[in-house]
């Protein structure tokens, strides 16, 4: 296992001795450069770097999440269990970071994407054979990459939303042929969702919604917000669609046929009393109202209800979901009737309902949840980091310690939230991560260059 030490880009410069905390062995299956070689990588069972992406199949069963590590990653559900590690070729700086994943509805393919390829050239989208772990198909994407991907519900058809001004492509799963593209974006598309009769969404960053038909043909494109929209997606029914957004503590719920808009939902308000009001109640451990991004939206498996997260926290810094009743979503701009507190540090990038009501959350910090319709902590995977990293445009460094190391480099210690005055302590010489209440003795600031 190896314990790394993340920090908000540009990196600080520090003795890597000192930070690289070796605990175990290298095990897996080797990577692949773009030329075949392979390549020394720490197998630490989890994800070292930002998890993008998550997707699940249509049951429920099995999870793939995708990092910029270079790896995917598959977890039997509901417990959380490691299956195995998908390996796309790889190559030195960006080539090989993944951003989006996409699992057919029937649970035997993967399809993962991001920077996969050389700085400059063609990027790759690839689809995996989940049972042998093996590229099955390989579709030639442009050079600014790919960030987000999507199966129909059928699970014939795959999309994939790219970078820059590149659009979409729809791509047949059995045989890669081309289905239709739209070149017609003007900044990356991050939102890709399938109603059940084959109609798509997209989002995008240059603020429209769009809606095709089965063939391509654009039905409607509308403006959204004011803020960027993110995620997007489809209720069961396909009547309705939910807009996420980078910018707004807030959700649309649009028609799904004409993209009407019919409700915006809220981050700060809780059953019509402000959040601000209600944190004066010590009670209370509702989210903070500094929330900044509602990004990820999703529907309950029955339609019911309304998910959505981001960057809203409670009083103790954990991100929490928001809840809203589909039954009360009207032209008012309803705060959400309740929220679960999944007890993730960082920003929720990914949130998944499964069929019993209990739902999967992601941390853009590679935590991973299942939490269990009353709320309760079923399952979890959480990787071996100090998450320093820049969230929300707010540094964790802001409300943290500075980092501390040992003269020899063996010991390090951080404390990562002043409120809480708790320090963790990683020694290489006894292979282990420790808490003390108070800073301890014998370690100073490290080198800063």
């Amino acid at each position: 296992m190896v314990l790394v030490l993340r920090f908000p880009r540009p990196a600080v410069s520090l003795a890597l001795a000192g930070l690289l905390l070796v605990l175990g062995s290298v095990l897996g299956a080797p990577a692949r450069a773009q030329t075949g070689e392979p390549i020394l990588r720490f197998e630490t069972g989890t994800h070292r770097a930002r998890l993008g992406d998550a997707a699940t199949d249509a049951a429920g069963r099995v999870l793939v999440t995708a990092s910029e590590d270079k790896t995917a990653r598959i977890w039997s559900l509901p417990d959380l269990r490691p299956l195995g590690v998908l390996r796309p070729p790889i190559g030195p700086e960006q080539d090989g970071l993944l951003f989006a994943v996409a699992v057919s509805p029937d649970g035997r393919l993967a399809a993962v994407a991001g920077a996969l390829g050389p700085r400059g050239g063609e990027k790759s989208v690839l689809l995996f054979d989940l049972r042998s772990r093996e590229v099955v198909r390989r579709w030639a994407g442009p050079p600014n990459g790919t960030y987000s991907l999507a199966f129909s519900v059928d699970g014939t058809q795959l999309v994939a939303g790219f970078g820059g001004a590149y659009g979409i492509r729809v791509w047949s799963v059995a045989d890669g042929r081309e289905i239709f593209k739209d070149g017609n974006y003007a900044d990356a598309v991050y939102g890709l969702s399938f109603a059940r009769d084959g109609r798509l969404a997209t989002t995008s960053l240059d603020g429209f919604l769009r809606l095709y038909d089965t063939t391509g043909g654009l039905l409607r494109k509308v403006t959204a917000g004011p803020g960027h929209p993110l995620r997007c997606a489809f209720s069961p029914d396909g009547v309705k669609l939910a807009v996420g957004f980078t910018d707004a503590a807030k959700v649309e719920v649009r028609d799904g046929h004409t993209l009407a808009l019919i409700s915006s939902p809220v981050a700060y308000e809780i059953d019509g009393a402000s959040t601000l009001a209600l944190l004066l109640n010590p009670g209370n451990n509702i989210p903070f109202s500094q929330t900044r991004a509602l990004v990820t939206v999703a529907w309950s498996r029955d339609g019911t209800q309304l998910l959505a997260a981001g960057d809203a926290r409670d009083r103790s810094h954990q991100s929490s979901v928001l809840v809203w009743p589909t039954a009360d979503l009207g032209p008012r701009g309803i705060g959400p009737r309740g929220f679960i507190d999944v007890g993730l540090g960082n920003t929720i990038g990914r949130i998944i309902p499964l069929a019993d009501k209990s739902i999967v959350a992601t941390s853009l910090s590679g935590d991973i949840v299942l939490s269990g319709p009353d709320g309760v902590r079923r399952a979890s995977v959480t990787p071996p980091i100090a998450d320093f990293s820049t969230s929300g445009g707010v540094s964790a460094l802001m409300y943290s310690e500075p980092l501390m190391v040992s003269g020899d480099g063996k010991r390090v210690a951080w404390s990562q939230w002043l409120s809480d005055g708790r320090w963790d302590i990683a020694d290489a010489g006894g292979f282990g991560l420790t808490s003390a209440d108070q800073k301890p003795e014998g370690l100073t600031e490290p080198l800063k260059g």
